[in-house]
């Protein structure tokens, strides 16, 4: 087994601190992921229907 300083130099931590959370996003963030999102499914959908359309 190795030992918590060869696995510190092996995985050296991501913070110094050890009570870390993920942040909360804001609302715009939010808005502009669900934005992103909304534009590349619909964009997604035309490229199938363009393909379907194509193959009858």
């Amino acid at each position: 087994m190795h030992s918590k300083k060869e696995a510190e130099n092996w995985y050296p931590k991501l913070v110094p601190w050890k009570n870390w959370e993920i942040p909360v996003p804001s609302q715009e963030a939010v808005v502009g992921f669900a934005a992103v999102l909304g534009v590349s499914l619909a964009l997604h959908l035309f490229v199938l229907w363009l393909c379907s359309l194509f193959r009858s």
